[in-house]
């Protein structure tokens, strides 16, 4: 809870520093400062190094319970180790460690007595990490393998460190960074440098003194206000223990090899459960035209063993079937728009047969349908008859709740066991999910860690499970059987036009399979099919279309469509490096820095 607090407190503040309210110079103005900060640094052979430091707080005439250090882990690879956290002068103190947002959070509790003036507070911890490779950085083009704060290079080794952070709430205003080396250091190989500033600045206003072969120390010689003061120490191989070729191939093994051999194992398992559906689930004959659609199938059956999914146009192609059928009547109006200069099409359904609840003849999903549609609040008055105006229902995508549940009825109706090897929505889901959660929250999480091999891995599996999701096989011979038959009548209508004879020894052919057609996406060219075939509309409809001279099969299907899309419009639902051999490098280049303040 004090770290949340903490974090709103000091957020709140940063915001009113920013409306221009106070001086941005706050801290200043008040007298709270850092007066001293000292860093020592004891590096070890192991590839590890030790850090203390001692740094005097001032918190003006102000009292406090807490005073924190906050460390960015900045790369998870970075270990710290807390030792010890105290205050001077303070009796019965304590501190307590944390990670929040990668950040490591040291916050010492006051004692006996509130922290006010100045206090000493000292923070002992221990740095160490895993291996990584890194290509290059502030201090120069050089690869290198970085542990920790440590990186080690063809020809010598380093620690580079933010011994200064730049989130300190109070300005910084001297400091001391002293580095003890390990025994065996050649004094004409040891090169060091220090940057202070904004991250990636090369400003250097702080001197570098050797005490020894073994020691260098830095010190500021300037006021830091949320900058950097960095060091880098470089030394000759041998000092420290380095990078084993043991190590290395681990690194590369865990980074590269590993992940590689899982793509290449995924992959194949994606295509061979591919292959094996096709083999078994697909079409293994021609497949020819068909002068019918399925037998004992409805428009929307047939269209979810076609298409494997719902449709929208289901809805539509079943309500123009159900006026075939003599339950429903069709009828188009037109409303004069901008004072008689233009019209709209107004498309309504009309209930013929109230007793439709009793015809076996009639799925459970068609009554259901009905059942929607025909809802009281959406009848209009003055009818004889139920009347809906789905162009208004349309508008308020009214029945876009109930669409789920006539679209899995469909399913049921259809006895998708006999059709489907599963749902296939299941099948299409189980894969598709893989692909998301391997795609996006794995390669994240892999990213995140820095594993980029591992990430790019996971995104290639995701998109390949992604897209097998979307074309595996999902029907069972029965299924195939049907969709042979479907495409097949679709091949048919698409040269109907040029085949018309048959056409002229039933001429209602044409009304009872225009949802079929509707389905399927041919509905143009069915009707395309029958002009100067057929010379009456229907008697289920009632239009414009209705006694005109020169009916046209074409423009009845047209507005067939048109009435379709008014009734599936009510169904939808609205992310620093380099040689100690001089030249570049930069303040915030490395790990470690932070800040913290009072509480």
């Amino acid at each position: 809870m004090g770290h949340i607090l903490r974090r709103f407190i000091v957020g709140a503040g940063v915001g009113i520093l920013s409306l221009g309210i106070f001086p941005v110079d706050v801290s200043a103005k008040s007298g709270v400062l850092i007066p001293q900060y000292d860093v020592t640094i004891d590096v070890n052979q192991d590839n590890t190094f030790r850090v203390r430091e001692e740094i005097v707080y001032d918190f003006g005439d102000k009292e406090f319970n807490q005073w924190s250090r906050d460390i960015p882990l900045n790369t998870p690879s970075l270990n710290i180790e807390v030792l010890e956290a105290t205050a001077t002068g303070q009796e019965n103190s304590k501190y307590e460690v944390d990670r929040e947002d990668g950040t490591l959070l040291i916050d010492i509790m006051s004692g006996s007595q509130k922290f006010s003036g100045r206090h000493t507070f000292l923070v002992d911890y221990t740095v160490s990490g895993s291996l990584r490779y890194k290509r290059g950085s502030l201090r120069s083009d050089d690869d290198f393998w970085q542990q920790g704060g440590l990186r080690f290079y063809e020809n010598f080794d380093e620690i580079y460190w933010n011994a200064i952070g730049n989130k300190w709430d109070v300005p910084v205003s001297n400091s001391t960074v002293t580095v003890n080396l390990p025994e065996g250091v050649n004094q004409k190989d040891l090169k060091s440098a220090c940057y202070t500033g904004k991250a990636g600045s090369e400003n250097q206003q702080c001197e570098v003194t050797q005490g020894s072969a073994e020691q260098v120390k830095f010190t500021l010689n300037t006021t830091l206000d949320k900058e950097f003061f960095t060091i880098a120490v470089g030394f000759n191989k041998g000092i420290v223990n380095g990078v084993s070729q043991g190590a290395i191939w681990k690194y590369i093994t865990l980074r590269y090899i590993v992940p590689g051999v899982l793509l290449l194992v995924g992959l194949g398992l994606l295509i061979y459960e591919f292959v094996r559906a096709k083999q078994v689930f697909t079409l293994k004959r021609p497949i020819v035209r068909q002068y019918k659609p399925p037998q004992d199938l409805r428009p929307a059956e047939m269209s979810r063993v076609y298409y494997q999914q719902p449709k929208a146009m289901e809805f539509a192609a079943t309500i123009v079937d159900l006026a075939v059928r003599g339950v429903l009547k069709i009828r188009e109006e037109e409303e004069d728009q901008w004072l008689g200069l233009s019209s709209k099409k107004i498309h309504k359904v009309i209930l013929r047969d109230e007793q439709y609840k009793e015809r076996e003849d009639l799925r459970e999903y068609e009554k259901d349908l009905l059942d929607v549609i025909f809802q009281k609040k959406h009848r209009e008055e003055d009818e004889e008859q139920p009347t809906v105006n789905m162009t208004e229902l349309s508008k308020k995508n009214a029945l876009a709740k109930k669409a789920s549940k006539i679209q899995k009825q469909v399913y049921r109706d259809l006895g998708e066991d006999r059709y489907f090897r599963d749902k296939p929505q299941y099948i299409s889901g189980s894969w598709i999910g893989l692909g998301l959660i391997s795609g996006i929250f794995l390669a994240i999480l892999a990213a995140a860690f820095s594993y980029i091999v591992w990430a790019l891995a996971f995104v290639i599996f995701g998109i390949g499970s992604f897209i097998l999701g979307i074309i595996i096989p999902k029907r069972t011979q029965a299924g195939i059987d049907v969709y042979s038959q479907a495409v097949g009548y679709k091949k048919y209508v698409e040269v109907a036009e040029k085949e018309r004879l048959e056409f002229q020894e039933k001429e209602n052919i044409f009304f009872e399979l225009l949802p079929y057609a509707m389905v399927l996406g041919v509905a143009d060219k069915w009707g395309k099919a029958f002009e100067g075939l057929v010379k009456e509309p229907p008697e289920w409809y009632e239009g414009h279309h209705a006694g005109a001279a020169g009916f046209s099969t074409g423009d009845f299907a047209t507005s067939m469509e048109s009435t379709g899309d008014a009734v599936g419009g009510s169904f939808s639902s609205g992310g620093s490096s380099g040689g100690a051999s001089g030249g570049g490098g930069g303040a915030g280049g490395g790990a470690g820095g932070g800040g913290g303040g009072a509480g």
